[in-house]
């Protein structure tokens, strides 16, 4: 991804990092520490269908104990941190905002789940290309992706045998009906 629209992306969504106002808001609500994806939904649930989307796509791909999930444009971790807690996957979470990691790997850690889930400054390149995961999450990134070819060429490098990628976004083809 070219620098520009990188730090663009970046820059739009390091303001919900803010771990001071997501801390009195879970303190408001009596739920500091964060135990549950329900605690962290209004802060890390950031796309469509929020945390029942996440749920429902989980499901769907069927994400089980020991998965080992990359999981691009991972923002503050929410479908991270409920994948690792509620499927037993093991994720490395990636994004391009510094601050959404920092906070997010903070989120984790108030989680307790830093052992399932690593969070790293990024894109795809900043994974190895030795390392292999079985599932690939693209959750609303897709859309920000200018080339998608190249963003499936390199998810395809970084898949174990019988892996797959899997994305839930807003695309949109050639022409045709729309398929929901």
């Amino acid at each position: 991804m070219t620098g520009s629209l990188a730090e663009a992306i970046a820059a739009h969504w390091a303001p919900r990092a803010d771990l001071a106002r997501i801390r009195k808001d879970l303190e408001r609500r009596g739920v500091f520490p964060p135990t549950t994806p329900e605690d962290l939904a209004a802060h890390d649930q950031l796309h469509a269908g929020g945390l029942p989307a996440t749920r429902q796509f989980a499901e769907w791909v069927g994400v089980g104990d020991g998965t080992r999930v990359l999981d691009l444009g991972a923002g503050l971790g929410g479908a991270a941190r409920l994948l690792a807690r509620e499927h037993g996957a093991r994720i490395r979470a990636v994004d391009l905002a510094a601050a959404l990691v920092e906070s997010g790997a903070q989120l984790t850690e108030w989680m307790g789940l830093e052992a399932r889930v690593m969070h790293r400054v990024g894109d795809l390149d900043a994974v190895g290309v030795g390392e292999r995961f079985d599932l690939i999450w693209l959750q609303h990134v897709d859309m920000h992706v200018p080339d998608k070819a190249a963003l499936y060429a390199g998810c395809a490098k970084r898949l174990a045998d019988a892996g797959r990628v899997v994305w839930h976004d807003w695309l949109a083809g050639p022409g045709g009906a729309l398929h929901w």
